[in-house]
Formats: structure tokens, sequence, C-alpha cells
């Protein structure tokens, strides 16, 4: 069908970096099948790869008007909320997401760090020590723990995962997680703390 071929081509060009042209296959998809999510998908898709968050948020919410059982698209939006600082919104679509579809993937994490942004640190670290039970092999989650157990005032286990945090090279199978772990570990307060957690493990140390 010719939806297919117009998010496929559209999903193509998007992934050599076209993005006007894929726009364009995503609007024409849009004004032709516009009872088909696939349009819509590939649309919100590239405004977020180009990080054009308010724009992917507009067509999201569209969306979801018209697709409300699409529950990928609750999972997007909550990562999109998350980099434009709307945190609540990104908890209500995590919660929505996590309750209704089977494949939670990592929407812990991203509910997770919207708590540590809302200073919540009981509420994060539920959702972290769910995404290490999911997740027992991955590695990119150890600085958000070791800032969590930080705050909460544990010491054994913030130096525990700081250090394993300090070994260890962020992997993530998806790239939206990658960018959602390097965009925490970038943030000035996060580096600020991990200096404050440095001075204070060579303070014990001595």
């Amino acid at each position: 069908q010719l939806v297919h071929i117009y998010a496929w081509r559209s999903t193509s060009r998007m992934e050599q970096h076209k993005y006007e042209l894929a726009k364009s296959d995503a609007n024409k998809c849009i004004a032709i099948y516009g009872e088909n999510p696939e349009g819509y998908q590939s649309l919100a898709t590239i405004y977020y790869k180009n990080k054009e968050y308010e724009d992917a948020l507009k067509v999201l919410n569209t969306m979801i008007s018209k697709f409300p059982d699409e529950f990928e698209t609750y999972y997007m939006r909550s990562t999109i909320n998350y980099y434009l600082q709307n945190y609540e919104p990104s908890i209500v679509d995590c919660n929505y997401f996590i309750n209704n579809s089977p494949e939670i993937r990592y929407a812990f994490y991203i509910r997770g760090l919207a708590y540590i942004a809302l200073r919540k640190f009981e509420q994060a670290l539920l959702d972290l020590n769910r995404i290490q039970e999911i997740f027992p092999e991955e590695n990119w989650f150890y600085y958000s723990l070791a800032y969590t157990y930080f705050k909460l005032g544990d010491i054994e286990k913030t130096k525990k995962y700081y250090l394993t945090s300090k070994e260890t090279i962020i992997e993530a199978e998806s790239n939206s997680i990658f960018d959602l772990t390097y965009e925490f570990t970038e943030k000035i307060e996060t580096k600020e703390v991990f200096k404050e957690i440095s001075k204070m493990l060579e303070e014990v140390g001595k």
C-alpha cells in the first residue's frame, strides 16, 4: 500500500538526514491517509530526531487524540516531555504506558529521571531498581543510581554505583535511552554533585 511506501521513504530520508524531504513524505502520508497512524508516527519521529521537540509534541498530541490505543505514542511523548522539562506530563504518560503496554522497555527509566528532576528521590529509586531487575547486564543507569543514593544519604551505595559508573561506558540498545543518559550526565547539577561525591569519598578514605 502507498501509505507504507510513503512512511518507509520518509524514514529512509530521515536516516539520511534529509529532514525536509522526510517531512514532505510524512505530510503527504497524513494528507492522503489521515486515518492511518503511520504518517503521524513518521512525522513525530522526524521532528524528534531533528530535536524539534515542540513540533514533535504537537504531532503526538494530535496522534493520541485520533489513535488513543497506539501505546508507543505515549512512550515517545513521555520522552519528549522529559526533554522539554515537562516532568509531570512525562510521568503521566509513563504511568499509562506501563499500565497498558506489555512492552514496558525503558519507561521506568524515563519516569525515574523525571522523579529525580522533581527531587522525588524515593520514587526515583523504585524505578531505577526496577530497571536494574529488567536489565541486569546493562550499565547506563549507574550514573542516575549513584546520584539518587547520594541524595538519599546512602553513602555505601553511592560509592558502589559511582565507582561502577566511572569504570563503565554508557551503552544502550535504544538511541533515545543513550541520549537520555548522556543528557542526564551532562547536566551541570549532576557534574557538580559527582564532584561532591568524589570529594566525599576522598574524605572517607583518609
